[in-house]
């Protein structure tokens, strides 16, 4: 019986959309949530505000885009590539941030899951061209199409400074999030999947499968005191 961790369930997408969309919720109400959890330059921050500040964000508008593209194909990502995508939701959680404050030394604060999205749909690109090519070519073909898109869309506002989609006066948009979240999802896709391994299981652990028996050579038959010819031997 397989585990809750081989579940195609889309457990840790659910889990980040819901905490995002609860933080907002508690932000529109008037708590200061979304300043505490957001990423801010400075020696005495808390380090546990990398893995939190991509959860808050700076007004509805920013917040419905995120948490929509990350819904929509965060659960595609885990139903299709469950360990991938969960490997990769974490690695973003940590990197984007890190990455961004690394080179961008005029940055001061951070919020948003845009970089997760991004991430999120490179690797489905990836992995569809990869794994789903012959067996279900329209889906690779689509996953390829969304991925061109968005990688697109990233350079373009990397180059001008502009946003394609969220238009708002609260934030300064950090392309430089989406071009380090398009690493990741790179990344996360080329690792080996783990739904690909070749086991089997049994009502006890999970196990290998078999290998086939070679089949053994057919013994020799005599004919009136000499061996007849072996056909199909070795």
């Amino acid at each position: 019986m397989s585990t809750s961790l081989d579940s195609t369930f889309p457990m840790a997408t659910l889990l980040l959309v819901a905490l995002a969309v609860g933080i907002g919720v508690a932000s529109a109400c008037g708590s200061s949530i979304a300043a505490d959890l957001q990423w801010a330059r400075g020696i005495n921050e808390p380090w546990w505000r990398v893995m939190t500040c991509q959860l808050s964000h700076w007004s509805w508008p920013h917040l419905a885009w995120d948490t929509a593209t990350v819904l929509l194909v965060g659960c595609w990502c885990e139903w299709r590539y469950p360990w991938r995508t969960r490997g990769c939701l974490l690695a973003s959680l940590a990197l984007i941030p890190l990455g961004v404050a690394w080179m961008d030394p005029t940055l001061t604060t951070f919020r948003g899951l845009s970089g997760i999205a991004t991430a999120l749909v490179v690797q489905l690109g990836i992995a569809a061209a990869r794994d789903d090519w012959h067996r279900d070519r329209p889906l690779a073909w689509f996953a390829l199409a969304v991925m061109a898109g968005t990688v697109a869309k990233s350079c373009w506002e990397f180059a001008t400074g502009g946003t394609v989609f969220v238009h708002d006066t609260a934030m300064v948009p950090v392309p430089l999030a989406h071009i380090v979240g398009a690493v990741i999802g790179a990344a996360c896709a080329l690792c080996p999947s783990h739904k690909n391994r070749r086991t089997v299981r049994t009502h006890g652990p999970l196990c290998e499968a078999p290998q086939a028996a070679r089949p053994e050579p057919p013994a020799p038959r005599f004919l009136g005191g000499r061996p007849e010819a072996v056909v199909g031997g070795p």
